[in-house]
């Protein structure tokens, strides 16, 4: 059994609280299916005291998630007899909003264990690594890495623009109409303003 977990997006709000949702990722690499999957985030140890956490969303289309889930006592994300057929997969994203930080608390780092149970009784649990891949960067199907979800709440504005060529209409008198199409995307953590 494997799990990675990432940090998909980290969204500063404008009340000093930040959004962050993490995509989690289990995957498994034995030969026998697993039953009673848990996935368990302990989110009190990547956030410390001072930080207030609270889940906005949780949710997959692979596994009945825990509804009672907090990540600071309820810690195991997914509902009891979720199962994992060999050589299956499965993801689930957790939305949660992060305030009362110290203003020296801007960055983080997370990380989950999955947990199951095979036929015979036999238990495994992996800690995950941090991207969308369980079996990390070797690819040799050993889920035999680990490393933390970093975080920040430091702000990175970054903005993109791209501009394309639509339509060029030649004229009778030798002139011409260009249509050009600009599209702006915010790839930061804040809002921008006072966009030109």
């Amino acid at each position: 059994l494997g799990v990675a977990k990432r940090n998909v997006k980290t969204e500063l709000l404008s009340n000093g609280s930040a959004n962050v949702t993490f995509e989690f990722n289990l995957e498994n690499f034995g030969n026998v299916d697993l039953d009673n999957i848990s996935l368990i985030d302990n989110l009190l140890l990547a956030f410390p005291a001072s930080c207030a956490v609270s889940v906005l969303g949780l949710t997959s289309d692979d596994f009945i998630v825990n509804p009672s889930f907090t990540g600071t006592g309820v810690n195991n994300l997914l509902a009891a007899n979720n199962d994992l057929p060999v050589g299956d997969k499965g993801a689930v994203l957790l939305t949660v909003n992060v305030a009362n930080c110290a203003a020296n608390q801007t960055s983080f780092v997370n990380t989950a264990t999955a947990g199951g149970t095979s036929p015979g009784g036999v238990s495994v649990s992996d800690e995950s690594n941090n991207g969308a891949d369980p079996d990390g960067t070797d690819n040799d199907n050993n889920p035999d890495e680990t490393s933390g979800t970093p975080v920040s709440f430091q702000q990175n504005p970054v903005l993109g623009v791209a501009k394309r060529n639509v339509k060029t209409e030649l004229l009778p008198n030798g002139s011409a109409n260009v249509t050009f199409e600009f599209n702006l995307e915010n790839f930061g953590n804040v809002d921008l303003g006072n966009i030109s």
